[in-house]
């Protein structure tokens, strides 16, 4: 049996950040895969799921590094650096 109420959504994993819902955040993007996670989000219906990872110093998580709950955001802006980070 399908659930239709399950949704996929690209996740970022935060460093040293917690969010908690409706509270308005900046954040800077760097990362290749979070630049894509972004980036899918603004494609789509522009929700992400936003989760902290366990030891900020992991530069590239893998699921077992990142906490289970999180947080459904909506992307409200993006800002393309000319570095190639994201704000």
């Amino acid at each position: 049996m399908r659930n239709e109420n399950l949704m996929e959504l690209p996740l970022l994993p935060l460093r040293g950040v917690i969010v908690f819902p409706y509270v308005i955040i900046h954040l800077d993007v760097g990362r290749e895969k979070s630049v894509s996670a972004l980036e899918e989000a603004m494609v789509n219906n522009r929700m992400i799921v936003l989760a902290a990872q366990h030891q900020a110093k992991t530069s590239e998580p893998d699921p077992e590094d990142i906490y289970v709950l999180g947080t459904l955001a909506e992307v409200k802006q993006l800002l393309k650096l000319p570095d190639g980070t994201i704000r």
